[in-house]
């Protein structure tokens, strides 16, 4: 629940700014709002890898604290860019909710209920959670399945629901973009 809702957080205040300064107009009435959304798109790639990279670090560093060997910490190498994907379609989700919704804390209520709701899914019907996309960070990491944890065959299934996602979320986000103007 607390990583979702942070990076939801700083991809909201994002969304808020954007709509303090009309850049969503702007870049709308110029016609460069497909450059925006890819920008936008890969900076939320970049901040899931940077997150990502510092959770396999700290997990790395853990292990050794308790002993483990990091060779071990390969077999869930493909686990870790998934979770990235994951996280990315939490920033790609929210950076759309951002330019639906024109304020920070409607924007973040509504992620909040989201994600609530994912975890009710995840716990009730865990098919249907792919359904949310405020699920995936939890569908990702296998909280719900920890035996396919190091199953790249898991894995890659997730990264393709992640993907998408993203597909999905950057076609509307570019089409509230347009809508701006």
């Amino acid at each position: 629940l607390i990583l979702p809702l942070a990076l939801s957080g700083f991809a909201a205040q994002i969304a808020a700014g954007e709509h303090q300064g009309r850049n969503w107009q702007r870049m709308s009435a110029t016609g460069l709002e497909t450059a925006m959304v890819a920008g936008k798109l890969l900076h939320g790639l970049q901040v899931a890898a940077l997150t990502t990279a510092v959770l396999a670090l700290t997990t790395a560093v853990t292990g050794l604290a308790l002993g483990f060997n990091l060779v071990g910490l390969v077999a869930y190498l493909p686990r870790f860019a998934v979770v990235a994907l994951g996280m990315w379609v939490i920033l790609t989700f929210v950076t759309w909710l951002g330019a639906v919704m024109t304020s920070f804390a409607t924007t973040m209520s509504t992620v909040l209920l989201s994600t609530i709701a994912g975890m009710a899914m995840l716990l009730a019907a865990r098919p249907l959670s792919v359904l949310n996309p405020a699920a995936s960070l939890t569908r990702t990491t296998s909280a719900m399945s920890p035996g396919n944890v190091a199953s790249p065959g898991a894995a890659a299934f997730e990264g393709v629901i992640c993907l998408v996602w993203v597909a999905l979320l950057a076609l509307a986000l570019r089409r509230a973009v347009r809508r701006q103007s």
